[in-house]
């Protein structure tokens, strides 16, 4: 049976159906999205809406680029670009292979792996993948989420190097399975996904077990998240949502991490799902945003 993809325009990520069944997003369902939302009009053939989009290339180092696509497809969230002499690498992904997008990365060599911080952000990972015959690296405990996607590869470590100075660091988050990426070059560069977010009008950092109702990690879950974070060497982070910290990130990651602990965190797994369970979106902010 043929299988189609389709964009949800909600999340950005991708539900792949046969002919005759109705689609539905494994994302948004992990987002707790309200029933109203989960209508066949929000879904969209990639093809459908390629040329009526473009992708956003920003340079942040003479290695690095960030991505986006506009106009907005889903979340607005960003991938990251890193030249490597080996293979570059594609940190998180955006919701469709736009065609200066394809052109520019076959300037640059193409892709040698792709890697996915969570669930959240898989978008266009099959177009990505199979255009530029790059892996999917993914950790083992998310083994149950790419449904339909393909070139999936998964590793079962708490580092995976990917060459001298690019590891793969699995840090549990909102899933199982998180991903950062840390790059040794330039003081040290991390990409967390949204494991630690950034305001890009503030710079103030946050984080989120789940982003859209703005519910907190349990104290327990983030003590395992702030020491695997303070074991790594970085200056800088950038976040897949909303932003970075150019200098100093590591010590503002400290000192955010031990008030979250003091003040943010909820006291339990029971009290966060709790909070989970109930039927709310909190407004749109510069962390979420669609």
């Amino acid at each position: 049976m043929s299988v189609i993809p389709l964009i949800c325009t909600y999340c950005g990520n991708r539900t792949f159906v046969g002919p005759d069944q109705p689609p539905a997003c494994l994302t948004c369902a992990n987002r707790f999205v309200p029933d109203p939302l989960a209508d066949r009009d929000r879904f969209v053939r990639p093809d459908d809406v390629r040329l009526h989009h473009k992708t956003d290339i920003l340079q942040l180092e003479e290695d690095v680029w960030r991505f986006y696509t506009e106009p907005i497809l889903g979340i607005r969230h960003f991938a990251y670009f890193i030249e490597r002499p080996d293979g570059n690498v594609l940190m998180d992904m955006q919701p469709l292979l736009t065609a200066d997008l394809e052109d520019w990365i076959a300037s640059k060599g193409g892709l040698r792996a792709v890697i996915l911080s969570h669930p959240h952000y898989y978008g266009a990972m099959d177009e990505f993948s199979n255009r530029f015959r790059a892996p999917i690296r993914m950790h083992v405990t998310d083994r149950d989420w790419p449904v339909g996607y393909p070139n999936v590869e998964f590793f079962d470590a708490d580092v995976l190097k990917l060459d001298g100075e690019l590891e793969i660091h699995h840090i549990p988050a909102q899933f199982e399975g998180g991903l950062c990426l840390l790059y040794k070059r330039h003081k040290g560069i991390l990409f967390t996904g949204d494991t630690i977010m950034v305001s890009p009008s503030t710079g103030e950092l946050t984080a989120w077990k789940n982003t859209p109702r703005q519910v907190p990690y349990h104290i327990g879950e983030f003590q395992v998240i702030r020491a695997r974070l303070m074991a790594l060497d970085f200056d800088q982070l950038y976040a897949s949502v909303r932003g970075e910290v150019r200098r100093d990130a590591k010590s503002l990651v400290e000192v955010f991490a031990r008030d979250y602990l003091e003040t943010i965190a909820v006291p339990s797994v029971e009290e966060q799902r709790r909070l989970l369970s109930r039927e709310r979106e909190v407004p749109e902010s510069d962390y979420f945003f669609r």
